[in-house]
């Protein structure tokens, strides 16, 4: 416990390893990270059980949880990782913010769920169902995630080619375009013709010249 409070810390930078050997903190987190892997039979069961107890509006703390629980690359974790990708998403908690929403911070705990299960699902059908199941999301985040995590998953080249062709047939052709593991070189991406001047047009009147302030005497 006393090891996964620190190594939650070590996730924001906060604190350092308890013998002050690490002055770095991503030479910290990754010394940290390789301990509790060595734990991990000890430690997914606490993680679970802090997901759990965690109030649904700590959305940082839950992904961290979730994060953690990826980065352990453990099977032990599959059970967990699969409730939490398929569990329903709230609706809409954060009112009158356009800066930020409830169910995007949802969203990115069940990505990063399901992007800890794509590795996980080349050696375990459980993981491999779960991937399968939530390629029919309506979310677009959580669907890409598990397509290319079931497609990555498959032991052999024939066996991706049949993956592919199972996702072909259950999915609509206008998300064809998903079922790919290939990416695009952002320096191939045709960008637009860009203005040499930019016209910025104010949003508010000028509010004048600043007030004057008397010399101190």
């Amino acid at each position: 416990g006393d090891l996964l409070r620190m190594h939650m810390k070590l996730m924001t930078g906060v604190g350092t390893d308890p013998k002050q050997q690490y002055q770095d903190a991503e030479k910290a987190y990754q010394a940290s990270l390789r301990e509790l892997r060595g734990k991990a039979p000890s430690v997914l069961p606490l993680l679970a059980n802090a997901y759990e107890r965690a109030g649904e509006s700590e959305y940082f703390q839950r992904w961290a949880l979730v994060e953690t629980m990826r980065e352990l690359q453990s099977e032990a974790a599959v059970a967990t990782l699969s409730k939490i990708a398929t569990s329903a998403i709230p609706p809409e908690r954060i009112k009158n913010d356009p800066e930020r929403s409830s169910v995007d911070e949802e969203l990115r705990i069940r990505v990063t769920a399901v992007e800890a299960l794509g590795p996980l699902a080349s050696t375990n059908a459980v993981a491999t169902r779960t991937l399968l199941s939530l390629t029919k999301s309506p979310y677009l985040g959580i669907k890409r995630s598990a397509i290319r995590g079931y497609l990555a998953a498959a032991p052999t080249p024939d066996a991706q080619k049949k993956r592919t062709e199972k996702l072909k047939a259950s999915l609509p052709r206008n998300l064809h375009a998903l079922i790919t593991l290939e990416t695009t070189d952002v320096k191939k991406v045709p960008h637009p013709d860009m203005p040499e001047k930019f016209e910025i047009k104010k949003s508010r009147p000028p509010e004048g010249a600043p007030p004057k302030v008397p010399p101190i005497k």
